[in-house]
């Protein structure tokens, strides 16, 4: 007898993956995460994880968990100009990625088969079960359309257009014999090719009146063909044979009707009934012998079982993947309740989710057009309906789904906006009736897209009032705009803008004369002045009312000047240095009548506003004549430089924290740093 330790994790080979006990996936010893792709919202999953020992594997470590993901919008932007006022933002559509059915109700358990019969048509007999069929799912996905062939016994098939929003189906008319697969090639959205014959031949099929036209028998297979999937991220057209004992699969040459072959054929899955190829160029399969999905290698041929079915599948079968919604569709016979049915094939346990009944009891041919590349992803999600556009972290504004593709651009234009930096983020907003809930949900955001607007008049910027207007140079007001108005017979050469007593304002109150965005962000050199004529027309003097001149520097409001109303003036002329709010930064200028009673003045009246830059000239300039003999002589000119603009900035040798209240005695150090250019 001997006695030891329990197995130690230093033996760990590996781990397993599941969901609600379905096989996902392996993963090496020292990978500790995995992220399941594609839950439906609402939904309770229980996540599963063995560790796999050369012994054998142990009892599952659980999870449980609701799933509240909704796909987010993707890639937000902007486009913007320098020097205007308006930012076109634009984002693209969520995109869904292969991944378990996103509808409830998946059905992966073992199958009872009572044996495969054969891999074409349903027996006759069978029909008599026709009309036992249970209500659709109801639990639609956005509209679109996809293409459905049948076979009739022998006798030209039957070709239907399909609602996929509605699981309801439209017979365009009657097209090739007996077929057994079909799909799209990338960008053709006018005709299908299909494998006629019970997969004897390969046909094109015009998707509007279903005629077919022959392109040539199918050669150098393993098999006839049961199953058919371009691959979007290469446009290659794959096929599936099998003879029920075993199964292969190769490449098609769409134009002669040849396959090469990949890999052996195996048994691994001996009655591989069809294929579908997801956005990713992954290829699944499932098989009416064992009543499994699988994975396939499309390098090697080589098939990885993800579980059951869940349905005991027999006969031909049908089915694709749909880069509209990211869901492989199977368009299956159940040999256990005698019907056609539409199922998606969640695969994460291979297990597939019961949608609706099909139009006839075996439609073997099924495809979805689509455009071509790579991406990962399907198509737009269900239920997707706006947009929900923020600006700074605020709610902006809902922006309405309009169809857009996952490559199409939605896009907004936000006008007018100030200079300024501004932070946008936007989610996506679902209508969670897809998901058999009520309300609404929003994902989470995309962004953040950071926008620096830089826009106004250029410099110098002059304002005499002459044009009778405030709208010429765009000037602006707070909520007080009625106290401002052109006065057309007063001025320092009228007219002039004034502002008056009435209506009665009182209790702090501001009213502003603000000007157009200004450009003085690409001036390094020079001083910026502000010229302006002010007059007070008073009537009580009491130094209460004033009219406060400010610069906005982007991002605050600074006094550069302020007048009361001790005594009334006439037009005075003042000359003021801007510059600390102006240089280097788009700015505004604002004139702000402030006080407690507007009726201590008549009106403030101001005229001839100038805003201009002005560099600092050369100083002392002198010359004599010189003469060195001979022809060298001439005049020798000298100047001193112009000075520099004086600046002023705080000089810091710490964090730039000014800190006081030290409190009682104590001791310190300070130091200041200045590092000259």
């Amino acid at each position: 007898v001997s006695v030891g330790s329990g197995p130690s994790a230093a033996f760990i080979t590996g781990y397993e993956i599941s969901l609600n006990n379905g096989y996902i996936t392996e993963v090496g010893a020292d990978v500790f995460t995995y992220t399941y792709l594609n839950l439906t919202y609402g939904q309770t999953y229980i996540a599963g994880v063995k560790a796999k020992y050369p012994c054998g594997v142990s009892i599952p470590a659980t999870y449980t968990f609701g799933s509240t993901y909704l796909y987010p919008p993707r890639n937000l932007g902007d486009a913007y100009v320098y020097n205007t006022n308006e930012i076109p933002l634009m984002w693209n559509p969520p995109m869904s990625v292969a991944g378990p059915a996103r509808l409830s109700n998946v059905e992966n358990s073992p199958v009872v088969s009572v044996g495969v019969t054969s891999k074409g048509a349903i027996p006759a007999e069978l029909q008599q079960h026709a009309d036992s069929r249970p209500s659709q799912f109801l639990n639609p996905n956005d509209s679109y359309n996809a293409w459905i062939a049948g076979p009739n016994g022998g006798v030209p098939s039957t070709f239907y257009v399909a609602d996929m929003g509605t699981y309801t189906y439209t017979v365009i008319g009657n097209s090739l014999v007996d077929p057994s697969t079909g799909d799209f090639m990338n960008d053709e959205d006018t005709y299908m090719l299909c494998a006629g014959d019970w997969g004897a031949t390969l046909y094109s099929v015009d998707i509007t009146t279903g005629a077919a036209t022959l392109i040539a028998p199918f050669s150098g297979g393993f098999d006839d063909v049961s199953g058919m999937a371009v691959d979007r991220t290469t446009n290659t057209m794959y096929v599936s044979m099998t003879n029920i004992s075993a199964s292969q699969i190769g490449t098609l040459d769409v134009e002669t009707g040849a396959i090469t072959l990949i890999g052996s054929s195996t048994t691994d899955a001996p009655g591989l009934i069809q294929i579908a190829i997801d956005a990713s160029g992954q290829m699944y399969g499932w098989d009416i012998v064992t009543d499994a999905s699988y994975m396939i290698d499309k390098e090697t041929g080589t098939y990885t079982q993800i579980g059951s079915l869940g349905f005991d599948a027999n006969y031909g079968q049908g089915g694709n993947f749909s880069a509209e919604d990211g869901i492989i569709y199977l368009t299956a016979f159940n040999n256990s309740t005698f019907q056609g049915e539409l199922r998606a094939l969640d695969v994460a346990t291979g297990g597939t989710t019961f949608l609706g009944v099909l139009p006839q009891l075996q439609c073997t041919a099924f495809g979805v057009p689509a455009t071509g590349g790579s991406g990962g992803g399907g198509g737009v999600p269900a239920g997707l309906v706006s947009f929900n556009l923020y600006q700074d972290g605020e709610f902006l504004t809902n922006v309405p789904y309009a169809d857009q593709s996952p490559e199409e651009f939605v896009n907004y234009v936000l006008n007018p906006v100030d200079p300024g930096t501004y932070s946008f983020d936007v989610s996506a907003v679902y209508d969670l009736s897809v998901f058999g809930l009520t309300g609404t949900a929003e994902s989470a955001w995309e962004g953040t897209d950071v926008v620096t607007v830089v826009w106004g008049f250029p410099l110098p910027f002059t304002e005499t009032f002459d044009q009778g207007s405030f709208d010429f140079n765009n000037w602006r007001f707070n909520e007080n705009a009625a106290n401002w108005t052109i006065n057309s017979q007063s001025g320092n050469g009228a007219p002039s803008a004034e502002f008056t007593w009435d209506p009665l304002l009182t209790d702090g109150y501001s009213a502003t004369l603000t000007s157009n965005p200004l450009l003085g962000d690409l001036i390094t050199e020079g001083n910026i002045w502000l010229d302006f004529d002010l007059k007070l027309n008073n009537r009580n003097a009491t130094g209460d009312e004033k009219m406060k001149v400010e610069v906005f520097n982007g991002s605050t409001w600074s006094q550069v000047a302020i007048f009361d109303n001790e005594e009334s003036f006439d037009y005075t002329s003042n000359h003021i240095n801007i510059t600390a709010g102006a240089k280097g930064r788009v700015f505004q200028v604002r004139f702000n009548a402030i006080g407690e009673n507007s009726f201590d003045v008549i009106s403030w009246f101001v005229d001839n506003i100038n805003i201009y830059r002005v560099c600092t000239p050369p100083t002392s300039l002198t010359g004599e004549y010189v003469y060195n003999g001979g022809t060298n002589y001439g005049a020798e000119v000298c100047w001193n430089g112009a000075a520099g603009t004086n600046v002023s900035e705080w000089l810091f040798y710490d964090d730039g924290v000014n800190v006081d209240g030290i409190g009682g005695p104590a001791s310190f150090s300070w130091a200041v740093k200045f590092d000259p250019s």
